[in-house]
């Protein structure tokens, strides 16, 4: 199994594959800048709608890659 790319290194990879300022992508997502910024440097969270905003802008879907279905399970 491949290693994990967090979700925070997609989205900056997303960003700048599609030549687009982090300025830009937070005003066309009404997100400010700095919490942009800051979430796709691990520096703070991010809400599921904003997210969700993100991810649609830029023509992603989340998926899971691992096969497993409903809750993990706990060690």
């Amino acid at each position: 199994m491949g290693k994990r790319v967090p979700l925070t290194e997609q989205l900056r990879r997303e960003i700048r594959s599609c030549g687009l300022s982090v300025y830009r992508v937070a005003e066309d997502c009404d997100i400010a800048e700095s919490q942009l910024h800051n979430f796709l440097h691990g520096k703070c969270g991010l809400g599921l709608a904003k997210v969700d905003r993100l991810a649609e802008y830029l023509g992603l879907k989340l998926s899971r890659t691992d096969g497993v279905r409903g809750r993990p399970k706990r060690p």
